[in-house]
């Protein structure tokens, strides 16, 4: 009987530690946190998913046939048709072309050459991005890139180009031929005929006059880093909590 009450208890079973008075305050705090971190990889995770999804959509979409630009409907929603192929015949308003400034290509300043292309059949226009010119070249006559009458122009659809925040530029006093972004709404500001909701990158197929450049569609289609954002949220939570159940067992009630 002497040695039953001289015995010494046992530690307290770990979840009662866990929420005894001295602990239960931190514990309350670790799976909050817990619980955020596990959140923020299952939000990195979800952002995979819509990335792997758009990446589809879009290798679809640029492996499928171009739009007509004569016979399109526009919807109210225009982002699914961005990259979309699209192809157009009409002439070229070269009287009412801009230049696009400040356009690096290889770490050699220049610009490109916005112009209106008036659809055959139809009162409207479409502006095309007729590819990259040297700063040098666009100080000279513009008229050696000059290209033939009546063609047809395949490329790419583009969203016009909004200032940061998707502000919109209030529309120029007087028309202006240099301008910073492909600006469908100022530039229709300065025109005498309805302008296409978006605008046309002529491709790297079409033949183009010496010294236009023209690219083929710069899009990656990875995973980006959403993965290791949630495989890192994920190991955060893992150790938090191993930590603190060892740091508790350790030190005891």
């Amino acid at each position: 009987m002497a040695s039953l009450a001289g015995r010494q208890p046992g530690p307290a079973p770990l979840v009662l530690q866990l929420f005894s008075r001295r602990w239960w305050w931190v514990t309350l705090l670790v799976i909050a946190a817990v619980g955020v971190m596990a959140g923020l990889g299952s939000w990195q995770l979800a952002r995979l998913d819509q990335r792997r999804a758009r990446n589809a959509q879009q290798q679809r979409m640029l492996a499928s046939a171009p739009l007509d630009l004569a016979r399109a409907q526009w919807p109210a929603d225009l982002q699914p048709l961005h990259m979309q192929p699209a192809s157009v015949s009409g002439e070229f308003d070269y009287a009412q072309q801009v230049l696009l400034k400040e356009q690096l290509y290889v770490g050699q300043a220049g610009v490109h050459l916005i112009t209106p292309l008036r659809i055959a059949g139809t009162n409207q226009a479409v502006l095309v991005d007729r590819g990259w010119i040297s700063y040098a070249a666009s100080l000279g006559d513009l008229a050696q890139f000059n290209e033939a009458p009546g063609k047809r122009v395949e490329g790419w659809l583009h969203l016009t180009q909004l200032l940061p925040g998707g502000r919109t530029e209030p529309p120029p006093a007087a028309a202006r031929k240099e301008w910073y972004r492909t600006d469908i709404a100022g530039i229709q500001a300065q025109l005498a005929y309805p302008l296409l909701p978006m605008y046309l990158e002529a491709g790297s197929s079409a033949p183009a006059a010496p010294g236009l450049l023209r690219f083929q569609p710069d899009v990656v289609f990875d995973d980006g880093p959403h993965m290791g954002y949630a495989l890192q949220w994920f190991l955060f939570c893992g150790l938090l909590a191993v930590g603190y159940l060892s740091f508790v067992r350790r030190n005891g009630v």
